[in-house]
């Protein structure tokens, strides 16, 4: 089956157009750095970004809506001729606003204590394959909302419990805007890769995966400035 890369590609055998699915916990800013390298070699070439959160990474590869993926967590959904490379991980942080009663609790916090109150979550984007629930227990109330933005804008507010990556809200805990949860069970480090069909040779998707292929991707990404409006 043609990927949406190939589908498109021109006698010289790059692509018309190249998508890049991003796991929604990533910035942006940094593809569009790396953009601005791209467009100086492939100026023809459409390229298109788009967030996608939890299993609709893989999702977006496997119903090809996306050529490349970054940030692929998880299970590989099995597909064989599926490329992946260990591009780092990331570390979380439990947090609630001060105003939370867990913020004044003896820790660690055991998971029936965690569990009796809202946590907020990031809807999976899955269209196709099951979805996934990332730091929600079972029985657990939940807000989900559309992205780690808003996911930030209802801590903030006091809304629920959740976690964070850590370096995305070292701010706020350092400014006393949000405060740290030891728990008992804490989540573990989130590995990330990068994936994609290995039966796709377009020459924009080659160019992408050589410069993204790098097991340090994520340390260099954390320390990037995540863009923040509102």
């Amino acid at each position: 089956m043609k990927s949406l890369a190939t589908a498109g590609k021109s006698a010289s055998g790059c692509e018309a157009t190249l998508r890049i699915a991003l796991d929604a916990l990533l910035p942006c800013e940094p593809l569009l750095d790396l953009a601005v390298e791209f467009y100086q070699q492939f100026d023809s070439t459409d390229l298109r970004f788009m967030h996608e959160v939890l299993g609709g990474t893989w999702d977006a590869l496997t119903t090809q809506r996306a050529d490349l993926v970054v940030g692929a967590s998880g299970e590989n959904p099995g597909d064989l001729a599926y490329q992946t490379r260990l591009i780092g991980k990331i570390d979380f942080a439990a947090v609630v606003s001060p105003a939370h009663p867990l913020a004044h609790q003896s820790e660690p916090i055991a998971d029936d204590v965690w569990c009796q109150y809202r946590v907020v979550a990031i809807g999976d984007t899955s269209r196709r394959l099951e979805p996934r629930a990332m730091g929600v227990l079972l029985g657990q109330k939940t807000l989900t909302v559309p992205h780690l933005q808003a996911k930030l804008f209802a801590q903030l507010k006091g809304l629920g419990v959740g976690y964070f990556p850590r370096c995305f809200v070292a701010a706020e805990i350092t400014a006393g805007a949000l405060v740290e949860i030891r728990l008992e069970n804490p989540r573990s480090p989130e590995h990330f890769y990068l994936a994609w069909d290995g039966r796709s040779k377009g020459k924009a998707l080659t160019w992408w995966v050589e410069r993204l292929d790098d097991p340090d991707l994520i340390v260099r990404w954390a320390g990037h400035q995540w863009v923040r409006t509102g």
